[in-house]
């Protein structure tokens, strides 16, 4: 899995680096280009590979690298610095990797990001000003929220983050998820809105949940309540993000580390070669 990810993540960084080094120079973020010792795809790869270590401790893990698998390794406390300045290639490359829609059947879903116990809000210097507090059927906490599509395969489509008190219906969270994708999309409760429902019917796509207990009865069709009784799938993604890859800690120490990790999850996601999937017969598919 190591020589895996480094493979598509040094092919990533063969187009992207030169481009973003001269757009940074052009910008005038930067007066001169200094070559590193670390190259960037060995940066995002040790990020990345992380996820698969098993370990929950990232000073562990670094410290147990094998110095032989790379040119050079800085020390630890120069690579969290480090680790800073990866969370854009990070992102873009997160991006780059998407599945495209192949099937007109998408599940949505979003979970919170907890960046600490709520007793200790009041003393949390970190993510003051940043994060929100927000609520789940589970319960308030105090953070972000990663929003997610998912095709039947279990295949990433697309994914965004918000603070922790942005409803899971927004528009322009979900318009910007939406991108490109059509057809069908199955979601919870969370998503019951009129204006979302004529916004994404606008550009292609039906959203359809449950209704809530004080909602009129409403008819559907016997295919769209068999794939909604699916759904799960994408809860089950999710799942394996946060607990499996370890998507959000409490252990950062800035915001931008926090964001590494929790897109480093993702890329792990992405490269999983096992998602979470649905079979569906040939008439609910087309």
């Amino acid at each position: 899995m190591l020589e895996y990810i480094f493979y598509h993540v040094d092919e990533f960084c063969k187009d992207f680096e030169p481009n973003y080094k001269k757009k940074l120079l052009k910008l005038g973020c930067i007066k001169r280009i200094r070559r590193s010792k670390m190259t960037l795809s060995e940066i995002l790869t040790i990020i990345i590979y992380y996820q698969y270590s098993g370990m929950k401790n990232f000073k562990t893990y670094y410290l147990s690298i094998n110095p032989k698998d790379y040119s050079y390794l800085v020390s630890y406390n120069r690579f969290t610095e480090i680790m800073q300045q990866a969370l854009f290639p990070l992102s873009v490359f997160c991006k780059t990797y998407l599945k495209k829609q192949e099937s007109k059947i998408t599940f949505i879903d979003s979970t919170c990001m907890q960046v600490c116990h709520n007793a200790r809000i009041p003393s949390n210097k970190v993510f003051k000003g940043c994060a929100k507090r927000g609520k789940t059927s589970i319960g308030w906490f105090y953070g972000f929220k990663l929003h997610i599509i998912i095709d039947r395969k279990g295949n990433l489509l697309n994914f965004a983050f918000s603070k922790g008190n942005v409803p899971d219906n927004n528009l322009k969270i979900v318009e910007d998820l939406t991108n490109g994708i059509s057809g069908r999309m199955f979601g919870d409760k969370g998503y019951i809105s009129s204006k979302l429902f004529k916004m994404l019917y606008k550009k292609g796509i039906t959203i359809i949940t449950k209704l809530k207990s004080n909602m009129q009865n409403k008819l559907m069709n016997i295919y769209d309540k068999f794939i909604l009784t699916k759904r799960p799938v994408v809860e089950s993604s999710i799942n394996i993000i946060k607990t499996y890859f370890d998507l959000c800690s409490s252990r950062s120490r800035s915001i931008s580390n926090f964001f590494v990790q929790a897109l480093s999850s993702i890329a792990a996601y992405i490269f999983k070669p096992q998602k979470p999937s649905i079979t569906l017969p040939e008439m609910f598919i087309a």
